[in-house]
């Protein structure tokens, strides 16, 4: 990461299917050092579930 200058750094895993299967990951990156609280962590594994919904209807690629 330091190649990049990033220096903060969130991943969360797109489970969809049954049984769940990993179909991906949402990712927040910053330049800057940041805390990073359990509303934004809760941000952004909310926006892995949308897009997992979206892939377990079908209509995602």
């Amino acid at each position: 990461m330091e190649e990049f200058d990033l220096r903060t750094f969130l991943s969360v895993a797109v489970i969809a299917g049954t049984p769940g299967r990993i179909k991906g990951t949402r990712c927040a990156v910053s330049r800057s050092s940041r805390y990073l609280g359990a509303g934004a962590i809760a941000e952004v594994e909310a926006l892995a579930g949308l897009v997992a919904e979206r892939l377990a209807a079908g209509n995602g690629a």
